[in-house]
């Protein structure tokens, strides 16, 4: 018979431990971290370690805790191990040992607030994405109002949980833009439980806006006094671009932009005539620290084409009585225009004075337009500099007259007593006018010894008129005064 002395486990010491958890009176661990430990200097493959919530549990090898999941600790507990001997034999139970156990009991960390990011403006003359913070402006909130609460800022991890290496309250960061400090939080209990809390805290380093230099903000004058009113609100949204968080204000001058004195508030007129320099003070809110930009932006007062505002109406007979007829509406520009370069200004017509004012529909075909009302019809002219788009309108009547009826006279008839024979003598062609315009007024009559001259207005003749033949026929041209129509007819002297 054999007798044979097998050897038991060695027996490892796991010391009690204290786990400091955010989760107050319970924390989920992995029994494995312990297994090291109970192991020593042991083969794994020659050992089976198991985890038991009591001695009994641990004595006979039953209910061993599951390992592939985390183990909660409420408050405290102690963990029983059995270290047995691995002899391949699943239905005999080797040497073992179920001496070792631990106490885990569970603490509270120090209660604190995470703190917000610091942003603050690289102002500091360089633009490197460094610059010097006061990293304590955040104690008082991570501290949480718990007078006992100690708190401490660390370059690393590492040295937040070793306490070491404490970094100053005015700190000057190292890594540009975005750099990640971290805090530790110790209370009055530290010292005996050894919890502590820690968090992260960013420091960002941003350079002041990035607003736009805004484009000048124009006005149209129309007295041309060289003052206006600007809305200089106007300019916000090209200033800020895509930007948000921004505070702009505007000044008269440079200095108080800086020092953030007599903002403009509402309308503003301007004091320098033409153009004035306004200073824009731009400054972002979510800095923790003063970060401003500062623009120029330049009103411009700008001269509303001074214009005839009361054209004479264009004036035209109506050939066929129906009270419309075609007119060149260009013969009113010279006027309209009042002096001003016909190279610098776009005229342009419109039926209402509503699509004048929004330079729409305008009439396209201004040098030969029929009216569109019988008789008397209101166009509106827009004359804009092409320059500054400043305008003006006016109206301008077109009028379309009747053509006056016209009486043939009866023939004008003399004796021959002056040198009789010679069948000569002086006429007063006028004496026919009354006949001939059977009392209609405003129309201009002359006289034409053929018809070609009455039709161009050429070469009339006047009383006293010695006829050249005798019977003689003399035309007759009846003009309107405004319009100068030609109406010929003729008579026979």
């Amino acid at each position: 018979m054999l007798l044979q002395v097998v050897p038991v486990p060695v027996y490892n010491e796991v010391l009690d431990e204290i786990l400091c958890t955010y989760t107050p009176g319970t924390i989920d661990i992995d029994l494995n971290e312990y297994t090291s430990t109970v192991l020593g200097d042991q083969n794994a493959e020659e050992v089976i370690i198991t985890y038991h919530d009591s001695q009994l549990n641990a004595d006979t090898g039953f209910n061993a805790l599951n390992v592939e999941s985390p183990y909660t600790i409420n408050e405290q507990a102690t963990i029983y191990v059995r270290v047995e001997v691995e002899d391949g034999d699943p239905f005999v139970t080797a040497c073992f040992i179920s001496n070792i156990n631990f106490t885990l009991t569970v603490e509270p960390r120090p209660v604190f607030v995470a703190p917000e990011d610091i942003i603050v403006c690289d102002d500091d003359g360089t633009l490197d994405g460094l610059t010097t913070i006061d990293i304590s402006i955040q104690t008082e909130t991570i501290a949480a109002g718990i007078l006992e609460n100690v708190v401490t800022y660390h370059i690393s991890q590492e040295d937040a949980d070793t306490g070491d290496n404490p970094l100053a309250d005015i700190y000057t960061t190292v890594i540009e833009n975005l750099q990640t400090i971290f805090v530790r939080i110790e209370d009055d209990m530290t010292p005996i439980t050894g919890c502590y809390s820690t968090t992260p805290m960013s420091l960002f380093v941003v350079g002041p806006p990035d607003a736009t230099v805004p484009t000048n903000l124009e006005f149209c004058d129309a007295d041309a006094d060289g003052f206006g009113v600007f809305t200089l609100t106007d300019a916000d949204e090209e200033i800020t671009g895509d930007l948000s968080n921004l505070l702009i204000s505007y000044h008269e001058t440079f200095s108080d932009a800086e020092n953030n004195l007599f903002p403009i508030v509402g309308e503003y007129n301007n004091i320098v005539v033409y153009e004035q320099l306004i200073y824009v003070r731009v400054e972002d809110t979510t800095i923790s620290t003063d970060c401003f930009t500062y623009l120029e932006l330049i009103l411009v007062v700008n001269d509303v084409p001074q214009i005839e505002t009361n054209p004479t109406p264009l004036e035209v007979c109506d050939n066929d009585t129906d009270g419309f007829a075609l007119f060149d509406l260009s013969l009113s520009n010279q006027e309209i225009l009042n002096g001003l370069d016909p190279l610098d200004f776009e005229v342009s017509y419109y039926e209402t004075i509503d699509n004048a004012e929004l330079e729409t529909n305008p009439i396209t075909t201004p040098l030969a337009y029929t009216n569109v009302a019988p008789f008397t019809q209101q166009v509106y002219v827009r004359v804009e500099n092409i320059e500054t788009q400043c305008y003006n309108t006016t109206a301008l009547t077109l009028i379309v007259n009747e053509l006056p009826v016209l009486i043939q006279p009866d023939p004008l008839e003399l004796c021959d007593d002056n040198n009789t024979g010679d069948e000569v003598e002086e006429f007063t062609l006028e004496d026919s006018i009354g006949q001939v315009l059977n009392g209609q007024t405003g129309i201009d009559i002359t006289f034409h010894q053929t018809q070609e001259d009455a039709d161009n207005a050429e070469s009339p003749i006047l009383s006293p008129y010695t006829n050249i033949v005798n019977a003689q026929t003399i035309y007759i041209r009846a003009a309107v005064s405004y319009t100068h129509l030609t109406l010929p007819t003729n008579r026979e002297v």
